[in-house]
């Protein structure tokens, strides 16, 4: 039984061997290493169609021994094609690429929910019943019942009569809501108008008359205005008179003094001033005699008077001698006090004056004469000094009377007025220029011949309405009124007061007064005399003014009449309110009392309205309260039940209710089936009902080709389906050209299936060599990439190596050469695929040195190739050159890759921002955007600035140095007509991104979403706009649509607002995976396979040991297999921690110790064994734990020389697998086995092993 697990042991150390010779020897052998006679070697792994190598020959016909080896790659390309919801007849275009028929068919179906709006309506009163049919097959969801309110109408009328003011009347109205159309009539009563007018003629201001006014309503003048009064003023006359006879006859000359307190009065027989005081001012009833002054002795006949400079100086006319006198008053106005001092003689115009005025002013002086017939005008040089006089001008009054005798002018000198002595007439002038004579015309006169004959003298009160006139014949003062009523008011007994002013004679005023029902008298008033003639219209009125009635209760009109109505005459009106029940309505009316009457259509609405789904007695729907017509209410009832439905009504009254049910009817998934082939029958299908998001999954078979299948399902379902296949790619027509002479490799090379090329040397030529590789060449666009490896050699005078390593964005070259003699300037090319865009380093080695990097001014990059100078070089230099090239530019920084994306998997790389600066950006050609994700920096904001030239720049603004995230190609192409566009990926699962003008805007841009389905609709949904742009139908290259580049952000949706989830693959479609079936089939056959083994040649599963051997074996194939699906699973989590690695390594050592008793030797030798295991373990546990502690240590040089040493140690290790397995298969059976042999080839590649 020990020797079983010698299988144990060898797979331990076999598998040792494997893991660390690449930790140990971290760089490729060199070309000097691999041909050290002069060799040509090419190799290329995983390469693809068009990869192209070139190299020089100096002697093509030296070279010998030429092999070319294709190894066959098989390709996968998981894909699907799937809808959200295909209905009964749809279908589901999708199709099959590769060479090979698709591994892994399957369809899934998954439910969905159909859904549609249902409604059934109707009118129902009390006890009513209906039916109504609900479809689907599960129950309808969110039902709910609209009640609709309809009314039943009875009109009616209610009527009162006389109701006057504040008046309440009870009136009945039926209904359960307030009535419709309800109108009031009112009807008036009373006399209506009739104008009362009233006039009076020659009524004293201060009379009255007495008023009585009818009706209920107060007066107006007719026109809806207070009543009107007209009144004309008039002259008073001669007012008084006051006798001075008893001072002496032949009064002259009249003058006031002290705001009227005092009069003056010249006598012409005494030769005296008298002087006169008046208790009340201007009335010369008032007069009582104070004193005088005697003139005797300067003059006789004074047959005028005036006073000047505020009553100081007093002036005298004298008829007898012609002269003016002029006297001082030591105290004004008081004639005792005057002493004379100066005189004017006025013969030189007017032998006998009569009348004399000054000025107010005092800078003018006027005179009238017997002789002259004329009114003479001084200018006084010196105010007030008649000394300083001189003649001015005349104003001839001969035409009114030859005798003009008295004068006086009006304060502002406007008017002039004369006293004729022969007409017994006072005259009046209008002077335009004031105080100006010779500016003056006759106005008007005055006639006073009814009480004096001899008039002589004249005066004015200071307001000018008093006149003053003295008689020579009656030896009187008289006084008149010379305008009319001043301060004139009218009152009417009632509280009501209106001021008519003053009017002149002849001048008539007219005014509104609000006299009312209670008015008694027209009361009149004045300061001054005079008469009046008074006209009053008025219009008494007996109406029922502006009506209304008050039905709610709530103060204020609900019916109103804006106006008057007489008896009998009407008006209508609708009321806003009138509510249903006892109301009480409340008359307002100014004047006569009215009669109303009240019509309306009583309403009788619907009543608390229910629902009995099913006719049960249980109402599940129901509304307390009433609905008038056309008022609503929803009652929510929540699901239904599918197929026939009774349904039942209930109201409170006799009134029906209209109703309407709605409900969402529902159809879940139901008998989904598919047709694959076209044939019209069912090629999978589900039986049964699935519910939403449940699924049912079918295995199927498909070949190469278009598809177009056909959905079925039952009823008004629907189905999300989804087809998942594999797409195989096998090599296929492969065929490598040298110098333009093709070598193929006849039919298909499975995974690891090798051939050797029928090549000549014939096909060589001197100079340049090219070699091409070609595979599967007419392979669609959509397939999974076409791979092969090649292995080309041939014999030369100097040896070279080219060997191609390629990622989705990174391709590494090196190529060795031996230079055969010297040369000046020499140098190597490297040919790089068309898709590499820049070189991230170039490094050379000389004669097995270390690579070393090359300055950048040493090579040039230029139309794909690299090209070093050398320089110099001697015969037997053998220099290797290594480039990496990017199919991305990285600008302002640089980056990592640290997990690559290797061809024919879909672009999933993982990069280290080793440095980045401002404007630090990731440059690839394509229009298809990038996307970064897992950022592991805070506040990721990236976007992709795509050009109209193909190029594209993803920029990571805040991106830190060595910060790390993951890049991937998303299915949007992006592709300006010119410009450039800004881009970035808002939601991948929900296809929201967002565009906008990049350097330049306003250019139109193509949006195109390659992950559709064919011939399907999708519509561009404006999320910013929340409005659709455009509406477009997929085709094979995707869905397209046309936009501005203003700031926007865009949602493509499916028709069904549904999205897709089809894969997309790299930058250069090298999307594939590995199928897990083979790894079952892997896992089980190596179980199956060690178990017959045991049976076969061993003792059976007969003891632990036995078991511990057959669960190592599985346990080994299956973590096999688990790299084959997911590369890099087990590595990752022997890199995750110590723990994985020392339970693996407690393990081995224990296999390890048991399994020594299997090998050759003694037990000391057996005991080298486990030191040496522990020895290998322990250094890939360092590796493994600390990644470059052992490989950085040793370094290069050192890891290149102990390279033929690990190289033996594996054949020693095989060498023991082989004696172990002999051992184990011998050991329980008796019998010999049969000898045999392996061989282990280990190929030692740098595999983006480096810094990208």
């Amino acid at each position: 039984m020990r020797n079983r697990a010698l299988a144990v042991i060898a797979c331990v150390l076999v598998i040792a061997n494997a893991v660390a010779l690449p930790l140990v020897a971290s760089t490729p052998a060199s070309a000097a290493e691999a041909t050290a006679s002069g060799e040509v070697v090419l190799t290329g792994e995983s390469a693809t169609n068009g990869s192209t190598y070139t190299y020089s020959l100096a002697n093509a016909t030296q070279a010998e021994n030429f092999t070319v080896e294709l190894t066959g790659h098989k390709s996968i390309e998981r894909e699907s094609a799937s809808a959200s919801a295909l209905a009964d007849g749809d279908t589901l275009p999708f199709t099959v690429a590769g060479t090979t028929v698709p591994e892994n068919v399957s369809v899934t179906f998954t439910g969905t929910e159909e859904t549609r709006s249902a409604l059934w309506s109707g009118t129902a009163s009390d006890g009513a019943t209906d039916s109504i049919s609900v479809g689907g097959n599960v129950e309808a969801t969110n039902a709910s019942v609209t009640f609709t309110g309809r009314e039943n109408t009875t009109t009616d009328s209610w009527s009162a009569s006389s109701q006057s003011d504040g008046q309440t009347q009870s009136i009945s109205v039926g209904g359960n809501v307030p009535p419709k159309n309800a109108q009031v009539t009112f009807t008036g009563n009373g006399f209506g108008s009739r104008y009362d007018n009233l006039s009076r003629t020659g009524l004293s201001a201060s009379g009255s008359v007495s008023l009585s006014v009818e009706g209920s309503l107060d007066p107006t003048d007719g026109n809806g205005g207070d009543p009107s009064l007209r009144v004309t003023g008039y002259s008073g006359g001669y007012q008084k008179s006051f006798n001075i006879s008893s001072q002496g006859s032949f009064p002259s000359g009249i003058a006031f003094g002290d705001s009227g307190t005092k009069m003056y009065v010249s006598g012409e027989s005494v030769n005296e001033i008298h002087q006169y005081a008046l208790s009340t001012a201007y009335d010369v009833s008032s007069a009582s005699y104070s004193k005088s002054r005697d003139i005797g002795s300067l003059t006789s006949s004074p047959t005028d008077i005036s006073f000047g400079d505020s009553g100081t100086k007093m002036y005298v006319i004298s008829y007898s001698s012609g002269y003016v006198y002029q006297f001082d008053l030591s105290t004004a106005y008081d004639v005792s006090s005057a002493s004379y001092t100066k005189q004017y003689d006025l013969s030189g115009q007017e032998s006998a004056p009569l009348g004399l005025d000054i000025a107010d002013s005092g800078n003018k002086m006027y005179v009238t004469g017997d002789n002259s017939e004329k009114i003479l005008q001084y200018a006084l040089s010196t105010a007030y000094d008649v000394s300083s006089a001189s003649y001015s001008k005349s104003f001839d009054v001969s035409s009114k009377d030859e005798i003009p005798q008295g004068i006086r002018f009006t304060s502002d000198g406007s008017k002039m007025h004369v006293v004729g002595v022969q007409d017994s007439t006072i005259y009046h002038y209008s002077l335009s220029t004031a105080y100006d004579v010779a500016s003056a015309t006759y106005s008007e006169s005055t006639y006073i011949g009814d009480q004096e004959d001899g008039p002589s003298g004249i005066a004015f009160s200071d307001d000018e309405t008093q006149m003053f006139v003295t008689g020579r014949i009656g030896d009187h003062v008289y006084q008149y009124s010379i305008g009319g009523p001043t301060d004139l008011t009218v009152s009417d007994g009632d509280g009501h007061t209106v001021s008519l002013g003053d009017l002149t004679d002849g001048q008539t005023k007219q005014k509104s007064i609000p006299l009312t029902t209670s008015s008694t008298k027209l009361d009149f008033s004045a300061s001054g005399g005079g008469l009046i003639d008074v006209q009053l219209t008025m219009q008494e009125q007996d109406y029922a003014k502006n009506p209304s009635i008050d039905v709610d209760g709530d103060g204020s009109a609900d019916g109103s009449y804006s106006g008057m109505l007489s008896n009998g005459q009407t008006a209508s009106t609708s009321l806003s309110s009138l509510p249903s029940g006892s109301v009480s309505v409340t008359s307002s009316v100014s004047g006569a009392p009215i009669d109303w009457s009240i019509s309306a259509d009583e309403v009788n609405a619907t009543e608390n309205p229910k629902l009995d789904l099913g006719a049960d007695g249980s109402f599940e729907a129901s509304y307390a309260g009433v609905l008038q017509s056309g008022q609503t209410e929803t009652v929510d009832i929540g699901n239904l039940s599918t197929g026939s439905n009774t349904v039942a009504f209930s109201t409170a009254n006799a009134t029906s209710t209209k109703w309407s049910l709605t409900a969402t009817e529902r159809d879940y998934t139901e008998d989904p089936g598919i047709d694959l082939d076209g044939d019209g029958f069912m090629d999978l299908r589900h039986n049964g009902i699935l519910s939403p998001e449940e699924s049912s999954t079918k295995s199927a078979s498909l070949s190469l080709g278009t598809y177009s299948a056909e959905i079925d399902t039952a009823g008004e379902s629907a189905t999300a389906v989804n087809v998942n296949y594999t797409e195989v790619t096998e090599t296929e027509n492969a065929a490598v050209i040298i110098n333009g002479h093709e070598a193929p490799a006849s039919g298909t090379l499975s995974e690891g299936e090798s051939t050797s090329l029928d090549v000549s040397a014939d096909l060589l030529q001197n100079g340049e060599n090219t070699v091409t590789i070609e595979v599967a060449p007419n392979l669609s666009a959509d397939a999974p990439t076409a791979l092969v490896d090649m292995a080309y050699s041939h014999t030369a005078q100097t040896s070279q190596t080219s060997e191609l390593n390629s990622t989705a964005w990174r391709e590494t070259r090196t190529v060795t050469k031996t230079f055969a003699g010297n040369r000046s300037e020499a140098s190597i090319a490297l040919p790089f695929h068309e898709s590499v865009v820049s070189v991230k380093t170039a490094k050379l080695s000389r004669n097995g040195d270390n690579l070393t990097a090359i300055d950048p001014s040493d090579y040039e990059f230029a139309d794909g190739d690299l090209v070093v100078n050398l320089g110099s070089v001697s015969k037997g230099d053998t220099y290797s050159v290594q480039g990496v090239g990017r199919r991305v530019k990285v600008h302002n920084g640089d980056i990592e890759i640290v997990e690559p994306t290797l061809p024919g998997n879909a672009l999933d790389t993982k990069v280290r921002i080793q440095k980045s600066g401002s404007g630090f950006a990731i440059e690839t050609n394509s229009d298809q955007v990038l996307r970064a994700y897992e950022e592991s920096w805070d506040n990721p904001n990236d976007y992709s600035l795509v050009t109209a030239s193909g190029t594209q720049r993803l920029s990571l603004p805040n991106a830190g140095n060595d910060s790390t995230a993951r890049v991937e190609y998303t299915p949007l192409e992006v592709i300006p007509e010119r410009g450039d566009a800004k881009v970035s990926i808002e939601d991948l699962a929900s296809r929201q991104f967002h565009v906008e003008g990049g350097r330049v805007s306003g250019d139109t841009v193509k949006l195109r979403w390659l992950s559709v389905v064919e011939d399907k609709q999708y519509a561009l949904w404006s999320v910013t706009h929340q409005d659709t742009k455009a509406v477009s139908k997929a085709n094979a290259g995707g869905v397209t649509f046309t936009e501005d580049d203003s700031p926007e952000t865009f949602e493509v949706v499916k028709s069904a607002d549904a999205g897709d989830s089809d894969g997309i693959g790299g930058p250069f479609g090298l999307g594939q995976s590995v199928q897990s079936g083979m790894v079952l089939v892997l896992v089980a056959g190596s179980v199956i396979g060690t178990y017959w083994a045991q049976r076969r040649w061993g003792n059976g599963l007969n003891g632990t040991r036995d078991w511990l051997v057959l669960g190592l074996v599985a346990t080994a194939t299956t973590a096999l297999g688990i790299e084959i699906v997911a590369p890099g699973t087990l590595a990752g989590l022997l890199t995750t921690g110590p723990v994985p690695f020392v339970i693996a390594a407690v393990g081995g050592l224990i296999v390890i110790y048991y399994g020594t008793a299997y090998l050759p030797g003694s037990r000391k030798l057996r005991f080298g064994y486990v030191a040496i295991s522990v020895g290998v373990i322990g250094v890939i546990g360092l590796e493994v734990l600390s990644p470059g502690s052992v490989t950085d240590t040793l370094g290069p040089t050192l890891a290149s020389g102990l390279d033929p040493a690990i190289r033996l140690g594996g054949l020693v290790a095989v060498g023991l697998a082989g004696y172990g397995g002999w051992k184990w298969l011998t050991s329980g059976s008796g019998g010999g086995g049969s000898g045999g042999s392996s061989t282990a080839t280990i190929v030692i590649d740098d595999n983006d092993g480096g810094s990208n």
